[in-house]
């Protein structure tokens, strides 16, 4: 498992190297136009691994009370000065796998998990949630909304053959950990994991109601300087992207995916 000063250690830098980056907002924007469309009557969220809490306070924003959580000690610290003016956000230092733990018996109509936390932790754990939290957690009509990395990634292979490190163009398709770097001097362990792993590991009382790619197009942020500064690639990508989403099986080729699970009513 990730440790804590894995994450702490990037919590002032975060926003610069991802969130405020062309690639981080474009991407980020795809996932708030699903839930704009999707969650309009929902009120109360619990979202994990909240980051710097960019996302609970668009939740808040738009009308949601919010207990958002982070492994991260340093990620809440930023969240909280960000959002202090937000009574309807609670943040609270917690990992997935003690979830619980935090969030005192409620359920909610939205469980929010953005940009590949659920990458961070183990298939045992990440079973065990799906398993065992997942339909505690929900209210009866709520949705949970993760977006994952998947064990291929086809604009990351592109990208890989192009520069011949023909060793990376599969790096994901595996069922081990794969180090991935943070920042220049902090790396930590990823799995990846299929939108089939998720149909699997889920109770049969719950479905999939909605899956999309977030990224089939849009590069993941490491290649930001691809498209930083570069409008018109950027606008034609984003069209590209637009149409991929009618096509939910490219979700198991893109950088992120969006998964919605529901409850069988």
């Amino acid at each position: 498992m990730n440790s804590v000063q894995e994450f702490d250690s990037i919590a002032i830098d975060y926003d610069v190297q991802f969130s405020e980056t062309e690639v981080g907002r474009t991407q980020r924007e795809l996932v708030w136009s699903f839930l704009r469309k999707a969650l309009s009557k929902s009120k109360s969220a619990l979202e994990l691994n909240c980051g710097t809490g960019i996302d609970a306070r668009w939740l808040a924003e738009n009308g949601f009370t919010v207990l958002a959580t982070d492994i991260s000690e340093k990620m809440i610290k930023v969240s909280e000065e960000k959002c202090a003016n937000f009574y309807e956000i609670e943040f609270r230092v917690s990992a997935i796998q003690e979830i619980k733990n935090v969030s005192c018996s409620r359920k909610f109509d939205l469980i929010l998990s953005n940009f590949g936390g659920l990458n961070c932790i183990s298939p045992q754990d990440f079973e065990f949630f799906l398993n065992q939290n997942l339909l505690e957690l929900l209210n009866p009509k709520g949705r949970a909304v993760f977006v994952i990395m998947p064990k291929f990634c086809l604009i990351e292979s592109i990208y890989f053959l192009y520069k011949m490190q023909l060793s990376s163009i599969f790096r994901r398709n595996t069922n081990h950990s794969v180090r991935a770097n943070l920042n220049s001097n902090t790396s930590i362990g990823i799995w990846y994991y299929s939108p089939s792993y998720i149909r699997k590991k889920i109770p049969k009382n719950l479905k999939i109601s909605h899956l999309q790619p977030v990224g089939l197009f849009i590069p993941p942020s490491y290649l930001n300087s691809l498209v930083d500064k570069r409008p018109r690639l950027l606008f034609f990508l984003k069209k590209l992207e637009s149409w991929a989403l009618k096509f939910s099986f490219l979700a198991n080729y893109s950088d992120h995916y969006l998964i919605e699970i529901s409850q069988e009513l």
